[in-house]
């Protein structure tokens, strides 16, 4: 009895030639995109208690509030700012879009936010903030605060 696998065999061959590379790099996109939100969400965070405690130390206030609001603030500038720009594509929800809104909407998705991304790392690569600074600004707070 003979049975034949060359059935199966084209089936996978079609079905591999069907499974485009975009298809198949999904998976590796989305790791690099939640890297790059992992990145952006979490280094503000970082940064705003270190700036609350040396803003703490130079004027003596204690401003959490102020800060976490101008950061809540900026997020909402630059949502309005996204939406503003986004008007101007000539974008049009649930419609087939022109050439050159599609381009423009991968500028604005993509070339743009990663070279913002990209300026954002220069900068923060910069930032002067280590582990021993910080624990130096907590100890002279502390010696302020027993002083008063």
């Amino acid at each position: 009895m003979r049975t034949n696998h060359g059935g199966i065999n084209t089936r996978i061959r079609a079905l591999s030639h069907q499974v485009s590379f975009r298809t198949l790099s999904f998976p590796g996109m989305m790791r690099c995109i939640g890297i790059g939100f992992g990145f952006t969400s979490a280094m503000p965070y970082a940064i705003v208690p270190d700036a609350v405690e040396y803003d703490s130390l130079l004027s003596g206030a204690r401003t959490e509030g102020a800060l976490y609001g101008m950061r809540t603030f900026s997020i909402k500038i630059g949502q309005a700012i996204a939406g503003f720009v986004r008007s101007f594509t000539g974008c049009i929800e649930n419609a087939a879009q022109t050439p050159l809104t599609k381009v423009e909407i991968r500028l604005l998705l993509g070339s743009i936010p990663a070279a913002i991304f990209i300026t954002a790392i220069i900068v923060l690569s910069l930032y002067p903030m280590t582990a021993a600074r910080y624990a130096q600004i907590l100890e002279d707070i502390e010696m302020e605060d027993k002083r008063s």
